[in-house]
Formats: C-alpha cells, sequence, structure tokens
C-alpha cells in the first residue's frame, strides 16, 4: 500500500508540472505588435491585418484610424477615402490585464496626384557667392540657415547655422551652392545614428528596427505633397532626434520624436542671412553671439546664381544686398 501510495503523488507532481508547462506556453507575453499588407496604396484600399502577439487571447479589438473597428483576430479593412491613418491593436489575454499598440500614421490611402513635388524644385541648385564690402576692419562671421516651414518652427531656438564664412575681412569673399539634393538620418542616444538616406520630397522615411539593428527605411507618401517626414517606430529612451541635411551639412533637425510621432521639414525656396562673432556649422543660432538679431531673407526661386553683398559699419549698421545672375 505504501508504494502505491508513494507511485500516486509521483504521479500527481508530474501531472501538475505538466499542466504548468502547457499553462506556461500559452501564456500572454505581454508585448503587442501586428503588420499590416499593403501600408499604401490607392482608394478603395483593402489591408489585411496580421497580429505578432504570443499567448492565450479571449477577445481582439482593431482601430482602423477611419472610424471603424473590428474584433477579428486576422481582419481584411477597406480604407475608401484619401488619407493618412493610424492603427491600434487591443487584446485581452485569458490570464492578465489588458495590452494594446498603436502606429501612427501607419496606413496610407492617396492618388498619385497628391505626391508631386513642389514647383519650386526646379530652380535648385543655385550657385552663391558672397562679399563683404564692408568698412568693418574686424572681420565677421556670417552664417545661412533655412527655415522650416511649420508653425511651431522658431528660427532663434530651431534656426542651425548650415554654412559659416568665419573670418571674413573686407574685400573678401567665399562660393557655395545651395544643392538639390536632400538627404535624412536619425540618431539616439547622443551617439548613434542610421545611415542617411537622399530624401524625396513628398515622402515619408520610418525609423524600425530589424535583424541588424535601428535603420532608416523609405515609406509611403508624406500627409504633405511638399513635405519630408520621419517616423519613429522604435522604443529608445529620449526618443530619436531626426535631421535633414544638405551637402551632408546639417540643415534642420526636430528633438525628442517619440514612438508612434514624426518629424515633419517643409523647405521654402528661401535661404538667411546673419552676422555672428562665434558661430560653428551645424550649432544653433540661439548659442551664437549675435551682431544682429535681422536675419536677410534671400529668395531661390527662379534662381541659379547669385551674389550677396554685405556693406556698412558698426555704427551704422549692416545690409545685405542681393544680385540674380
Amino acid at each position: 500500500m505504501k508504494h502505491k501510495v508513494t507511485s500516486l503523488s509521483v504521479l500527481t507532481v508530474l501531472v501538475a508540472g505538466l499542466v504548468l508547462l502547457l499553462a506556461g506556453c500559452f501564456l500572454f507575453t505581454g508585448d503587442v505588435d501586428f503588420e499590416a499588407e499593403p501600408r499604401s496604396g490607392e482608394p478603395p484600399l483593402a489591408v489585411t491585418f496580421t497580429p505578432l502577439v504570443q499567448g492565450d487571447i479571449s477577445s481582439w479589438l482593431w482601430d482602423f484610424g477611419d472610424g471603424a473597428t473590428s474584433t477579428e483576430q486576422n481582419p481584411e479593412h477597406i480604407y475608401t477615402n484619401e488619407g493618412t491613418y493610424s492603427v491600434s491593436l487591443t487584446v485581452e489575454p485569458r490570464w492578465g490585464g489588458a495590452a494594446s499598440a498603436t502606429k501612427a500614421d501607419y496606413i496610407t490611402a492617396t492618388g498619385q496626384d497628391l505626391v508631386a513635388p513642389p514647383v519650386f524644385i526646379a530652380y535648385l541648385p543655385v550657385a552663391i557667392t558672397f562679399v563683404n564690402e564692408t568698412v568693418t576692419p574686424d572681420p565677421l562671421a556670417i552664417f545661412v540657415f533655412a527655415k522650416n516651414a511649420t508653425p511651431t518652427f522658431d528660427e532663434m531656438t530651431d534656426g542651425i547655422a548650415w554654412r559659416v564664412m568665419p573670418d571674413l575681412g573686407k574685400g573678401a569673399s567665399s562660393m557655395f551652392e545651395y544643392p538639390l539634393v536632400n538627404t535624412v538620418q536619425a540618431m539616439w542616444g547622443d551617439v548613434n545614428a542610421t545611415r542617411s538616406l537622399v530624401a524625396d520630397i513628398g515622402r515619408r522615411y520610418e525609423v524600425v528596427e530589424d535583424d541588424t539593428g535601428i535603420v532608416l527605411t523609405p515609406g509611403s507618401s508624406a500627409s504633405q505633397s511638399n513635405a519630408i517626414e520621419v517616423s519613429n517606430q522604435v522604443h529608445v529612451a529620449g526618443g530619436i532626434l531626426a535631421q535633414l541635411l544638405k551637402d551632408g551639412k546639417l540643415l534642420l533637425q526636430k528633438h525628442i520624436v517619440g514612438y508612434g510621432q514624426k518629424a515633419t521639414f517643409v523647405l521654402e525656396p528661401k535661404l538667411y542671412w546673419g552676422i555672428a562673432s562665434e558661430i560653428q556649422e551645424g550649432q544653433l543660432i540661439s548659442t551664437a553671439v549675435l551682431q544682429t538679431g535681422a536675419f536677410f531673407e534671400q529668395d531661390l526661386e527662379g534662381v541659379t546664381g547669385a551674389t550677396v553683398t554685405l556693406t556698412g559699419n558698426v555704427k551704422d549698421g549692416y545690409q545685405f544686398e542681393v544680385e540674380n545672375d
């Protein structure tokens, strides 16, 4: 009898262990992700959604961003109107609390006519010559920057010295080109950066994570036909820093782009000139010791070459003048 009791105890332990093992195989991990195919196209756009969730899920709730929802596990949804839509998935596991994931601006339903480049793109690049004709004996640092034509841009806090011509004394000159090609990249953790990509106006670029790590990839159309967008789809402490460059030099940037957010860059055919005592390329204008806070606007529309001249003096002030070729 004692032998039978012992055998029964062992069997009970084995069965209990097997139950726990099987239950563990179906326990919800807490991670919610999903994918869709296709993610862009002309409406009516039929998109199939697939959850990437491990565990025993008792209910699914999809929000497609256009007012429609679904409780199917692998739904297909048709977007009938043009637009960019954020998608979210909420799951209710058999054990544990509900969890969800949202991907901002994840699906784009758009016609080809919405991504046409702005007309000013044909007028670039522009060859520019700067000439210092002031009567000031001390050298000046002349800097050039661009504005991001978005409502939140502030030139003093967001403006970046794209080109700096230091120590230009009386009679000195300098030449540079404002190029056609834009490139974008993303940085995180102060020292990490993706490779840069040539950026087309009217297109979105996405920061994602694959088998090689965090990368920047071309995405769908931007929400504005005249914008370049960088969308963050990775979880990194402090978010990402989205940067737009010309000629390999930093032109515009957007700080703290969190997960599911995007940076929008809208370039107009204009450059802005300023004078500083101390400033370096890539620095924020707010860090410079400025000679003046007034910036000269140079219109590049229809221009292929220009000469910019600086005249004046410390007492009476300085004036920029431009002569187009």
